[in-house]
């Protein structure tokens, strides 16, 4: 892509072209391939990896999200790295709605007389049969549309700010910075990279 075709890219398609390259390389790929292509990534690549991940499980409704990837919240670091990326971009609504989300998913740990650090999945019905609960992820799931745009719009305005961090501009050619993963597919990884733009 040429710089005058990243200028015309909107706030969205901006922020998942910087990423959607590390996307597609851990995607169904071990926990020990996914650590190594993310301690690679710089800081604001991992920042925004980490929304995108919470961003695409959430479309579906925050009641599904804890059914479907709770182990992001029983991962205290997993999590709290997604907390970390909502203040590298200094989004404290995010983060908020992140805390709520934690101390929901906590509230239903106890009363299902769970451990915080193991993965257990909730259904519907877990949430439905408490009204106090069900209520607040109706709100969260309200809320969270109306700011995930302004998110967006955060990560995209750093990204224009800093294009080093996220891509390499190469004459008029732009692609992403790529990680440096060890694994074994390095060199089909590092060519993928390659291909996003």
């Amino acid at each position: 892509m040429n710089r005058s075709v990243l200028d015309t890219l909107d706030n969205s398609a901006l922020a998942w072209s910087c990423i959607e390259p590390t996307i597609q390389i851990i995607r169904g790929k071990n926990f020990n391939i996914k650590s190594e292509v993310y301690d690679q990534l710089t800081a604001g690549q991992r920042a925004l990896l980490m929304f995108w991940v919470f961003y695409g499980h959430t479309q579906t409704g925050v009641a599904q999200f804890y059914g479907d990837v709770s182990y992001l919240l029983a991962q205290a670091d997993i999590w709290s790295e997604l907390k970390k990326s909502m203040r590298y971009f200094r989004d404290d609504a995010m983060l908020g709605v992140l805390q709520k989300m934690e101390d929901v998913y906590r509230i239903l740990l106890a009363k299902n007389q769970l451990e915080f650090e193991n993965c257990h999945r909730f259904s519907a019905d877990d949430i439905k049969c408490d009204s106090e609960l069900s209520t607040t992820i109706s709100r969260l799931d309200e809320v969270l549309p109306k700011i995930e745009p302004n998110t967006i719009n955060r990560m995209a305005d750093y990204i224009r700010n800093n294009l080093g961090e996220f891509l390499q501009i190469e004459e008029s050619w732009v692609r992403q910075v790529p990680a440096k993963c060890a694994h074994s597919n390095t060199e089909r990884a590092e060519r993928d990279w390659t291909k996003l733009i």
